[in-house]
């Protein structure tokens, strides 16, 4: 699991995503509190003929 501030899911959204992917998740923080949560749903076991594999 990674932390990210919204700031860096803005101006560098390629890393977080790409962080996500690695990490599994990602959860977007917004004044120390948190705002979002990124799954990467591969990982997750969610299949669904929108996602490639």
């Amino acid at each position: 699991m990674q932390a990210v501030k919204i700031r860096q899911l803005k101006y560098n959204p390629s890393t977080v995503l790409r962080a996500a992917r690695d990490d599994d998740l990602v959860v977007v923080m917004n004044r120390n509190q948190p705002e979002a949560l990124l799954v990467d749903l591969e990982a997750a076991g969610w299949n669904s003929p929108w996602v490639k594999s």
